[in-house]
């Protein structure tokens, strides 16, 4: 009888089931998709004395940054600046503030967000800190802990895994944590192993911190694989952010997802080709790829970023980085290995022509948290870039508007935890639009339309005048028009619903505007647009 009842189910199974969610089924078999679940079987004691580590400066050879400078939970666990400030950096990240660069070095690359690290076994852009969960051995930059016989097995063997591992490397880094030479005794040490053994030397002498080691490692002898432990244990479990729309359709609700993140689902992994290496559970093989990215600040090689050929120096890893995963990934803007693509749709755009992306890539600098200028994308490094450029990348991708409508839309929000889709973000307005009109090209978008008032920009975004934007309008893409009168300046927001329609070539998007909301505009906001 149980059988039976399990058969005249599948016939409603399969009615249930549109085209394109059949369409998107082979894309789950083909790349091997799972929903993303969190971690289990959390060890409260060594979460809290993690907690308290992530929070505290005594990790800090001087005292004044700890991990939660640079890895704010009310920013996204993230600075939310294209490129890191480290010790002797200042203030607060939040949702309204950047931490400023103070009298700290500016550092070679993004501060990456702490989202999903779970299970991960690569760290970092260039992949330099790996865990073999075979061999149960580490790769790193110290040869003490790494490998099948480390002459530090008290560390390597009390390491539990990769995101352990990767959290006590900040702490022996001297532009993020430790401090320059001559600034305190533990900058002073000659290399990590004894910086990490100072640190634990510090954190006994602390009678707070010792009793709280003491409490979660009875009868153990503390060195820095402990400490890794605890920040592991709290970060996977503090930050593991996995009810998205798209895990929710992976695990069977079809009605989880919109018909337009279906259609950009469809997009991602046709079309945009992004599946070749966004794949997996966490949507990312954590292969190392060049894809055409500009270089911009100190980098780590003179001026340049070779990434993973650091620590690999194949051909195939020229200017390489780890193809990072992509739940959460609309509210961890800035974007690459440098944060130098500072929305999402703009990373579209590099993946629709990255030759173009690369060749016509200039730095708009609007940021005011750092002491020195951001340096620019040295474009003489260009043709060894494009030469050693991935094989899996597609070049020229030639989306239509509405691929990457939808594109964006299933990128937004369909891989967004729902406690983040109100989320809003800090941006500053007039320099948003700003930049979207630079990266047009404001005199090109000025001579449009001759004899007419309109000029068109499409936003995905729904656009506050203050605080930034918020992803919950994102089901409802916004059309934005700038019209200029001898009168005033106006933008009007028109919201876009979607329909879809039967084509020949599958489905397609229809627009219908409306909810029009006319906006007045001084002149002086747009005054520096015209200027640059």
């Amino acid at each position: 009888m149980k059988l039976i009842f399990a058969l005249m189910l599948l016939p409603l199974v399969s009615f249930a089931q549109t085209e394109m969610d059949q369409k998107l089924q082979g894309y789950i078999e083909k790349f091997q998709l799972k929903p993303l679940n969190g971690p289990k079987g959390i060890n409260r004691p060594l979460f809290n004395l993690g907690q308290n580590l992530f929070t505290s400066n005594l990790l800090s050879g001087n005292n004044n940054i700890g991990c939660v400078d640079c890895h704010f939970p009310a920013n996204m666990t993230m600075d939310g600046l294209p490129l890191g400030v480290g010790e002797g950096s200042h203030g607060e990240n939040t949702a309204n503030s950047r931490r400023a660069q103070g009298s700290g070095v500016m550092l070679a690359r993004n501060t990456p967000a702490l989202y999903n690290l779970n299970g991960i076994h690569t760290m970092f852009w260039d992949g330099r800190v790996s865990f073999d969960p075979l061999t149960k051995s580490f790769t790193t930059p110290v040869k003490e802990i790494s490998g099948m016989n480390p002459s530090r097995a008290d560390i390597a063997l009390t390491l539990n895994s990769a995101l352990a591992a990767q959290a006590i490397f900040p702490i022996a880094n001297h532009d993020e944590m430790t401090g320059a030479p001559g600034s305190n005794p533990i900058a002073n040490a000659k290399d990590e192993l004894e910086i990490w053994d100072l640190i634990v030397q510090k954190l006994n002498q602390n009678p707070e911190m010792k009793a709280a080691l003491t409490a979660v490692f009875p009868g153990e002898t503390i060195n820095i694989g402990h400490i890794g432990n605890a920040l592991a244990e709290f970060q996977r479990f503090a930050f593991s952010f996995t009810d998205t729309a798209y895990d929710r359709y992976l695990r069977g609700d079809l009605k989880a997802m919109t018909e337009v993140q279906k259609i950009g689902m469809d997009v991602f992994f046709n079309k945009g080709k992004c599946g070749e290496c966004h794949k997996g559970e966490h949507l990312s093989n954590f292969e190392f790829h060049n894809i055409g990215v500009a270089q911009i600040g100190p980098g780590k090689q003179d001026g340049d970023d070779f990434g993973r050929y650091q620590w690999d120096p194949s051909a195939a890893n020229l200017y390489a980085f780890r193809v990072p995963p992509l739940r959460n990934v609309a509210v961890t803007a800035p974007y690459m290995h440098d944060g130098s693509i500072k929305t999402l749709p703009l990373v579209v755009e590099h993946y629709d022509n990255v030759l173009t992306g690369l060749n016509d890539f200039k730095l708009i600098n609007n940021w005011k948290n750092y002491v020195e200028s951001i340096t620019d994308h040295n474009h003489a490094t260009d043709p060894a870039r494009i030469a050693s450029l991935s094989t899996k990348l597609t070049t020229r991708l030639n989306f239509e508007p509405e691929h990457e409508k939808a594109l964006a839309e299933f990128l937004q929000t369909a891989l967004t935890d729902k406690v983040f889709l109100n989320r809003e973000i800090d941006t500053d307005y007039r320099t948003y639009f700003r930049l979207q009109l630079r990266e047009s090209g404001f005199d090109k978008l000025a001579a449009l339309f001759p004899g007419k008032s309109e000029r068109q920009i499409y936003y995905y975004f729904d656009l506050l005048l203050e605080g930034g934007f918020r992803l919950k309008g994102l089901t409802k893409p916004m059309r934005l028009i700038f019209v200029r009168t001898p009168e005033e300046n106006q933008l009007i927001f028109r919201e876009q619903e979607y329909k879809t329609a039967t084509a020949a070539n599958g489905v397609v998007l229809e627009g219908n505007f409306n909810q029009q909301e006319r906006v007045t505009l001084s002149e002086d906001a747009f005054a520096p647009l015209e200027s640059s």
